[in-house]
């Protein structure tokens, strides 16, 4: 503490007159003013870089959920016309689930707990009658696309 109080006398030493005091506080204020502004737009910058890279994973989101829709729609009709395919689709339905629970636990860990609710009801699709499996898928469909609108409105600018 004693530098302190050595290099303020040293200042004062230098800067003896009013007049040069005056400027002293005057650079020493706008030199903190500066640097205030300066990490102040630092981090505005960060906020917002910070956004819009939310924004994206949330337009990769809702690209999953259109792939899910769609995978999960021909697994239906394949389980109920009993087609050889109906594994392929169903690996395409959970291989979209895997993706929408990456971005969940990467971005989203609000959305984990529905990621997981899907995946149980995915299971019991293909002892459903056709109408009701069609039905789940759309109800889920869109429980997932009000969870992307939700984090759309949570991430906005």
């Amino acid at each position: 503490m004693a530098w302190l109080y050595s290099i303020m006398d040293w200042l004062f030493l230098i800067f003896a007159d009013k007049a040069q005091q005056a400027q002293l506080i005057a650079i020493l204020v706008s030199a903190v003013i500066a640097i205030l502004v300066v990490l102040l737009n630092q981090c505005f910058l960060s906020k917002r870089a910070k956004k819009e890279i939310y924004i994206k994973k949330i337009e990769e989101f809702y690209n999953v959920i259109m792939e899910y829709q769609q995978y999960s729609f021909n697994y239906v009709f394949e389980c109920k016309n009993q087609l050889q395919t109906k594994s392929l689709s169903n690996n395409k339905v959970i291989d979209s689930i895997d993706k929408m629970e990456m971005l969940s636990n990467l971005y989203f860990s609000e959305v984990k707990m529905q990621i997981d609710e899907l995946r149980d009801k995915h299971k019991s699709l293909e002892t459903l009658p056709f109408e009701e499996a069609m039905g789940k898928v759309k109800s889920n469909v869109d429980k997932l696309k009000n969870i992307s609108t939700e984090l759309i409105v949570k991430y906005q600018h």
